[in-house]
């Protein structure tokens, strides 16, 4: 089964980088011989009167069976309220927004195996060399603030401050360009995940992305490269989405036997 691609999603320098990044990912070999392409890209303000009407014929016609939104919070749940809600029926959704609990919340019953990236889950349980493990983390911000969702926006947060601190005893000063230079050369781990950064960009090199899906209310982190052997993964639930722009897609196809899809349409 070929793999049909649509990219819904905002104007963004955000949503540009996720977009090429998932581009640039689908014109690798391995992803063209197992028959990754995409068919459908939306880029614009999603209206939940309107939009429908002009997309979702596009999604029909080139028989789009992996989905993916990327925007803001409220752009994330517009799409896939009204993807979920519509008869299309796309076994392979996911967005930007569905790695936190409040989306599950907002989206309800109809969150059901849609995939989304985490930059950190409390089921990967390991020591860190800086502050608490992510058991003991939890168990403090619960202790605290009960009500409050352990997502990863709060332990970032947390996880930021105790660099901090170690850049800035490092450093030995709170002069902002030592603090930098304490910064390139940290290269240590938090409950967060490993921590590092480039020296010459600052980008963040040392974190690993995670992948969830949601399963009977529960966040489940994924594996992309459990399958590799076979080249397969299980659609537990008839639903996934593998993020290209976080991780290489890892899955099954028949070789290509025709070229009938068409050109890809674009909707701007």
């Amino acid at each position: 089964m070929r793999k049909r691609l649509a990219i819904v999603r905002t104007v963004s320098g955000f949503t540009d980088a996720i977009a090429a990044g998932i581009e640039r990912e689908c014109e690798q070999r391995y992803a063209r011989r197992k028959g990754v392409r995409i068919r459908v890209k939306y880029a614009g303000r999603f209206d939940p009167e309107s939009t429908p009407a002009k997309l979702f014929p596009a999604l029909r016609r080139n028989r789009v069976n992996a989905l993916l939104g990327a925007g803001s919070y409220e752009h994330d749940l517009a799409v896939m309220r009204a993807v979920t809600k519509s008869p299309l029926n796309i076994p392979v959704l996911g967005c930007v927004a569905a790695g936190v609990e409040k989306f599950r919340i907002d989206l309800g019953e109809d969150a059901e195996g849609l995939i989304g990236p985490s930059q950190w889950e409390d089921q990967i349980q390991f020591r860190p060399e800086l502050g608490p493990t992510p058991h003991d983390f939890v168990r403090g911000m619960r202790a605290h603030a009960p009500n409050v969702s352990c997502d990863y926006p709060a332990a970032q947060a947390y996880a930021a401050a105790l660099l901090t601190a170690a850049a800035v005893e490092a450093a030995q000063s709170l002069d902002a360009a030592k603090i930098r230079e304490a910064f390139s050369d940290l290269r240590t781990s938090t409950f967060f995940g490993d921590f590092a950064i480039d020296r010459v960009t600052g980008r963040q090199i040392g974190h690993r992305m995670l992948l969830v899906q949601w399963h009977g209310g529960q966040k489940v982190v994924i594996d992309p490269e459990a399958h590799v052997e076979t080249g397969t993964l299980e659609f537990p639930t008839g639903w996934q989405l593998i993020l290209a722009s976080f991780q290489r897609f890892k899955m099954t196809s028949r070789e290509d036997d025709d070229n009938r899809d068409g050109e890809q349409d674009k909707n701007e």
